[in-house]
């Protein structure tokens, strides 16, 4: 297990998104974190587990991605 801890700030630039949604992730609890006093703090293996969850498989050929 990854020991190295990311903020907020370190992560949501890894994820491509902003801190506000990576905010949003965690109220959902769509990402996992480690919460030290008021910090959210964020494993490799937090964000690891959160990619592998959010994978999206790829739609047929010729029909525009609509099913």
């Amino acid at each position: 297990m990854s020991t190295n801890l990311m903020t907020i700030k370190e992560t949501a630039p890894l994820l491509k998104c902003s801190e506000v949604t990576l905010r949003r992730l965690i109220r959902a609890g769509k990402i996992g974190y480690k919460r030290i006093g008021s910090r959210y703090l964020f494993t490799q293996d937090h964000i690891q587990d959160f990619l592998n969850r959010v994978d999206v498989p790829p739609t047929e050929k010729g029909n525009g991605g609509r099913a």
